[in-house]
Order: structure tokens, then sequence, then C-alpha cells
């Protein structure tokens, strides 16, 4: 089981579930939930500990292109996503109907890998993705699914030194091919979350109704 952080609203409201970005830990996003109205919380620690401090959800290597992630530990990180989502909603006597996705850099990277892979009894109403990308490989599973019109929220910082800004674009290609409602949106920031992106995803959240 992965570790994790939970606040409890009201069981019958929707479940966020906050998987956070590399070098962090299931303290670092929840300040963001601020942009939602009450909801049960469910931030969970990513597996692998980092040596100068922070978890991550995958390694990253240095290639000549930059840094990328390495596969075989996404994948296994996402094996145990897949074990530990609906343990951890059993054992907190959270509805697994009704659950939001919530990711920032890797964490979205994770996000993507669980829309791709539905869980049978976990459904998702909404996913929110900040400053992330599909994987290539998660793409190609993606474009096989129908997401019969699943709310995406994406959000990407113009001067973003570590993801490129077209991964936004092309997230959204894909998004909108498998069939899901997209809300995709620029900002003049880097690799971060800023009040704007908090106001826009609360607005976004209430006109959604999610």
């Amino acid at each position: 089981m992965l570790e994790y952080l939970v606040v409890k609203t009201d069981p019958t409201a929707p479940t966020l579930i906050i998987l956070h970005g590399f070098g962090a830990d299931e303290y670092d996003l929840i300040s963001v939930a601020k942009a939602f109205p009450p909801l049960n919380i469910i931030s969970l620690r990513a597996p692998i500990e980092l040596p100068w401090g922070g978890y991550a959800w995958y390694q990253l290597e240095q290639t000549p292109e930059g840094l990328r992630g390495d596969e075989v530990t996404r994948l296994q990180a996402d094996q145990l996503l897949t074990l530990a989502i609906p343990e951890v909603l059993r054992a907190e006597q959270l509805d697994p109907s009704n659950i939001i996705l919530l990711g920032f850099s890797q964490g979205s990277a994770m996000s993507y890998d669980i829309v791709s892979n539905p869980q049978d009894g976990i459904t998702i109403k909404a996913v929110v993705i900040l400053s992330g990308y599909i994987p290539a490989k998660t793409k190609e599973l993606l474009l096989q699914q129908n997401l019969h019109d699943l709310p995406f929220f994406i959000s990407h910082g113009e001067d973003d030194d570590l993801i490129s800004l077209s991964a936004l674009d092309e997230a959204k290609e894909v998004l909108l091919q498998a069939k899901a409602e997209v809300t995709a949106n620029k900002y003049p920031i880097g690799h971060s979350i800023s009040d704007e992106v908090l106001s826009d995803l609360s607005r976004w959240f209430s006109e959604h109704h999610v």
C-alpha cells in the first residue's frame, strides 16, 4: 500500500485523488484543493524516495534530447496505483464511483495512465492536469478509448523549462480524438501553479458541477 494523506468531509461527496510531482510528497498539493468546494481528498505519496528528499513516481534519464521518463519504473508505479487506489477507497469507506483525478508534472503522467487503463468499479468523473504530458505509450492507449465527454482541465506555463508547452497542445489533440471534453489553458508562468490557474480551475469546477 502506498503512503497517503486523507481528508474526509462527506462520504457522499466526490473524492479528489492527488498525485504530486517529482521531488514532492503527499502534502505538496493539498493547498490546490482550495479551488474546489469541500471534497474528500486522498493524496498519495510516490514510491521512489529521492536521496535529496521528496519522492518520485518514476526515475528520470538524461538523454541528448533532455530529460526523459524511465518506462520501467513508470509502469511499476502504474501497477502500484492500480492496486492502491481501490484499496485506499475501501479502507477509507469512500465512494469509488465519484472520483476526480488531479496530477502535477509526473503526477499528470500517472493520471493519464490511470485514465488509459480503466479499472472495474472505479468511475472517474473529471481529470485535472497541471504542467504535465502524456507518455508516448499512454497516448496510444488513450486513442483507443472513448472517454464519453469526460471533462479535462489542463494548464501549462508558457515559460515552463521542464516540460515543453507543446505537451498541452498534444494532449488536447489526443483527448479530443478520444471524445473527451477539454479545457486547455496556457499561463505566463513556469513549471508551477499560479493563483490565476486556481481561479480558472475553481470556475471550471463550478461550471461542470462535478
